[in-house]
């Protein structure tokens, strides 16, 4: 609910920014003509206290012109940023600018880091701000730069995405409407045609996949978007199922991955790994059990064979699993093969 306080800011605030348009375009109004003003609208004395605002708050360069009879900038090129914020909203500003070098290589980072620009660079430090007093620049006050060399969001590698399969892709989703293109199996070494309906766009670990249904294999899958080429729409409709949400279909921490089979994983976890597999969420049905001292034993259910396999050897002697059967037999004939490889002469005996 707006209070008269906040409608009073408004209108103080509109006519700044009137008085602001009138003094850059060197139009050189006098009081008279600003009382006049039906964008101004206020009395002779609240235009003197405003344009006193102006100069001692803002720093606007306000002059008095004897030649033309009116008030102007006295630097040509002043103008104020049309945004009014405070620190810890230009704070965020500038870190959600460093976030979106997590969309570089599509077409949607010149767009974000364009908006995120203009926000931060137009935009003037709140002088109602207790800290904020009159012997404070606030345009220096607005520079807070720092923040991108001391908060730092990692890209784990470029992969571009076309920007014509973008914009196909999107105007697609957008009417629900079938699509083909060809995908890049083994790195380039062949191109296989696909028929699609394309449900979502998701990113994962620096990555973009396209999710949807296979027509040809009848399948819910991912493609990687930068190994697509070629898409065009075609004149088909789809409808969309209910389940359709990727993140309906994986409930752990394993990025864009989808397994076939459901199954029971459990494994015990020791040392180091312990307080990372708290925190963790992987899986329906999860369940931490403390395991003697410094260990414990993760479950849950899932269909994320292959990742976790990938997470347990990474945690070395850390990490043993414990189900189901074909997970353990995996793990285990990974590791006696990298013990081959380390060992020769010991395993082949």
């Amino acid at each position: 609910m707006s209070t008269s306080a906040d409608k009073n800011s408004l209108v103080i605030y509109r006519r700044i920014l009137r008085l602001d348009e009138l003094f850059s375009a060197e139009r050189y109004p006098s009081i008279r003509e600003l009382i006049n003003d039906e964008e101004v609208g206020a009395s002779r004395t609240t235009i003197f206290r405003t344009i006193e605002f102006m100069r001692d708050q803002l720093h606007a360069p306000v002059v008095f012109d004897k030649e033309k009879g009116g008030y102007c900038y006295s630097e040509k090129a002043f103008r104020l940023p049309s945004l009014f914020t405070t620190e810890q909203e230009l704070f965020a500003i500038t870190l959600m600018r460093n976030m979106a070098n997590k969309l570089n290589g599509t077409p949607l980072y010149e767009g974000a880091n364009s908006i995120l620009n203009f926000i931060r660079n137009n935009t003037l430090r709140n002088p109602n701000e207790r800290e904020f007093s009159n012997d404070k620049n606030p345009h220096e006050d607005a520079k807070i730069d720092w923040i991108e060399n001391r908060y730092v969001f990692l890209n784990e590698g470029e992969f571009n995405v076309e920007n014509e399969t973008w914009r196909i892709i999107s105007q697609a989703m957008k009417v629900n409407r079938q699509i083909e293109f060809e995908y890049n199996w083994q790195k380039g070494k062949r191109w296989v045609k696909i028929d699609f309906n394309p449900w979502q766009v998701v990113n994962s670990r620096g990555r973009w996949y396209l999710w949807g249904f296979d027509i040809g294999t009848k399948q819910r899958r991912l493609f990687l978007l930068d190994l697509i080429r070629g898409v065009r729409i075609v004149s088909k409709d789809f409808t969309m199922p209910k389940d359709f949400d990727f993140r309906k279909h994986t409930k752990g921490m394993f990025g864009a991955f989808i397994g076939e089979k459901e199954c029971h994983f459990k494994a015990k976890f020791s040392g180091w790994a312990v307080p990372y597999i708290k925190r963790g969420i992987w899986g329906e049905k999860q369940k931490i059990e403390k395991s003697g001292d410094d260990a414990v034993i993760l479950s849950f259910v899932g269909t994320e064979l292959l990742p976790f396999l990938h997470m347990i050897l990474s945690y070395g002697k850390n990490a043993v699993p414990l189900e189901p059967k074909e997970l353990v037999d995996l793990w285990r004939d990974n590791i006696l093969a990298s013990a081959e490889i380390a060992f020769p002469y010991h395993t082949a005996t």
